[in-house]
């Protein structure tokens, strides 16, 4: 049971009724908005009644109103209350997991964060300190802490660009994150991290409109160049950020952590739902969806039919998934564009190629290798990407192909087609792969008249995509990695390189490394 609808909170509230666990269990009502949002819709609050000075209805009617939901077992929760002190009599409404693994507080937790309108620390209000070393498994990324230098406009260690060492243009306060220079690492990283885990709660948990608000702020924050932690309250002033996650800005600096944030990296559901996540194929609500059948386990999902079990059978998704689990450094991402690169000039004589994703953002380390291919000779671009699957396939080179996407062309037709191919790769044996591992690739071949569109599309980050979509669209056009389109007539412009696309819509051209504008 997940707790994060309302139906199965009602599921969840039957069950503790039949059970007898609690007499009364209230959730909000459809479209309900809390009196005041103290805390937090991703706080999962199970109420025992033994022993409790206030009726068991007092307290959930008062986690409701602060705008949390009550659940009706323990196992869906991240927040036991109880007025128990004794660890064995817990055990007897309880699971010992569930003692151990989550924040189990007294009332003092509720009543004290109602008075005071601000989410308590629940490690002040432990009913008892467990015996279990908690790790916590939603690390910061890149963690940083408050105390931690990082000059000003730095872009990180790994930028491939001397260039890249400056700004390419002052900061301004603006909404579109294609506006502002955004570093790999930046002066605030560790605040930024702390509101990551949050939209990440929020993605999840399908709160789409929350995890838009937290993704606009992180954003704004992350291209931030000065030092908030000499002047918090400054956070809240920046366009992107409201004066909610503001505040959270000014508790992580008084407090070195976001309340919230703490309790999310103890949530064993999140941390299950973030596993599921880092599949190959499986996004948010899928993960969600999995979690919800019942699946707690990577082999559960594989075998629902979820991530690469849709394409093999299940020993061999299991077999490969540590593989594509590790990272990809940097020379081992040249090494697979290069042995593939080579691999289609000897089909396409001059064909150019770019590595995108993070690779050209300047991170250390990949999930993936996306590189785009195209041609300046449009007619040779026909089959091209089959021949290559082909030959991939005919040196051993490609193990698995998990999806093609090649529409036919037509020569009348107006439509740009772009071929993508998500494959999975295992290099020979060389110095820089000396143990090779299966590599998710995604190749993407385009003509060369949106060659600069489909390399900006892949580049990323996704706020910086997303933002240019917006902002194109403004200006009466559409932007994809496919191309950019007039949208008052359907032409697609010929865009061969970014420069061209910056320069159409006026926007400062932005180097690849200053587009890190997500966590």
């Amino acid at each position: 049971m997940s707790g994060f609808d309302q139906k199965s909170i009602a599921r969840g509230a039957d069950a503790a009724r039949r059970t007898g666990e609690v007499r009364v269990i209230l959730s909000p009502e459809k479209g309900r908005r809390p009196g005041l949002r103290v805390l937090s819709q991703s706080t999962r609050v199970f109420v025992v009644e033994d022993k409790l000075v206030h009726p068991v209805r007092e307290i959930q009617e008062l986690v409701i109103k602060l705008g949390a939901q009550i659940s009706g077992t323990s196992e869906a929760a991240n927040v036991i209350v109880t007025s128990i002190r004794a660890p064995k009599r817990l055990l007897k409404h309880i699971s010992r997991e569930d003692s151990e693994d989550k924040y189990v507080v007294n009332p003092e937790w509720i009543l004290d964060s109602a008075e005071r309108a601000v989410m308590m620390d629940p490690d002040d209000y432990l009913a008892f300190k467990s015996s279990k070393e908690h790790v916590f498994h939603l690390p910061m990324k890149r963690g940083r802490t408050p105390d931690t230098e990082v000059e000003s406009g730095m872009p990180g260690p790994s930028t491939s660009s001397a260039s890249a060492t400056r700004p390419p243009r002052p900061w301004r306060d603006t909404r579109y994150a294609c506006e502002r220079p955004s570093p790999l690492q930046c002066i605030n990283q560790g605040l930024v991290d702390e509101l990551e885990v949050i939209r990440r709660e929020r993605e999840l948990t399908g709160d789409e409109f929350s995890k838009m608000a937290y993704m606009r702020a992180l954003s704004a924050i992350k291209a931030y160049p000065y030092d908030l932690s000499k002047n918090p309250s400054q956070a809240s002033k920046l366009t992107g950020v409201g004066s909610k996650i503001g505040k959270l800005a000014e508790q992580y600096y008084e407090k070195g952590c976001i309340i919230e944030a703490k309790i999310i990296r103890r949530d064993k559901a999140i941390q299950t739902m973030i596993a599921f996540n880092e599949l190959y194929g499986v996004g948010p609500t899928a993960a969600r969806d999995a979690y919800n059948e019942g699946c707690r386990t990577l082999e559960d999902v594989i075998k629902k039919g979820k991530s690469l079990g849709t394409h093999l059978t299940r020993s061999e998704s299991l077999r490969i998934l540590p593989d594509l689990q590790s990272k990809i450094p940097r020379p081992e991402v040249e090494a697979i564009a290069h042995l593939i690169s080579r691999m289609m000039e000897k089909i396409i004589p001059g064909c150019q190629h770019t590595i995108c994703g993070g690779y050209r953002r300047g991170k250390p380390e990949s999930s993936d290798v996306d590189i785009v291919y195209t041609h300046p000779d449009n007619r040779h671009n026909k089959a091209a990407l089959h021949r290559l699957l082909d030959d991939l396939r005919r040196e051993g080179i490609v193990t698995h192909i998990v999806s093609v996407t090649t529409p036919g062309l037509d020569e009348d037709s107006t439509n740009v087609h772009v071929d993508v191919a998500q494959i999975v790769v295992l290099p020979p044996i060389s110095p820089l792969t000396p143990n090779p591992r299966h590599r998710r690739v995604d190749i993407i071949f385009c003509p060369f008249s949106v060659y600069g569109a489909a390399v900006l599309g892949w580049t990323g980050s996704h706020i910086f995509e997303r933002d240019l979509r917006i902002f194109c669209r403004k200006e009466g056009y559409k932007f994809s990695f496919t191309g950019v389109t007039r949208l008052s007539d359907g032409k697609v412009l010929d865009t061969p390189t970014e420069r061209e696309i910056f320069e159409l819509f006026k926007l400062e051209w932005m180097p690849p490394e200053w587009r890190n504008c997500d966590a």
